[in-house]
């Protein structure tokens, strides 16, 4: 399933569509990769290096907004593949008999 990513690139983090995206990547977050009731922060400024509680993660998101770079959210429970690894293409049947 794809999280829809929209909020992060909403210059004005007043708008309802960036708080709400927010919301629902810090739900996620803490719900999938929380340790320690912490999170690496992915702003601009902590980059995923800093862990932090959800509200110091929202302040930040705030103000300093999210790295933009961050395009897949491994730090934050969204899986590295979109879909399982199978480097069997089909083209060989590796099967023993």
């Amino acid at each position: 399933m794809s999280i829809d990513k929209t909020w992060m690139f909403i210059k004005d983090r007043r708008l309802p569509e960036w708080q709400n995206g927010m919301k629902a990547f810090l739900d996620m977050a803490f719900a999938k990769g929380a340790v320690a009731n912490t999170i690496r922060c992915p702003c601009r400024k902590c980059v995923n290096v800093v862990p932090k509680t959800c509200d110091e993660v929202a302040l930040d998101l705030c103000k300093f907004g999210m790295d933009q770079a961050y395009k897949r959210w491994i730090f934050h429970g969204e899986e590295l593949y979109d879909e399982p690894f199978d480097d069997n293409n089909g083209d060989i049947d590796i099967r023993s008999d």
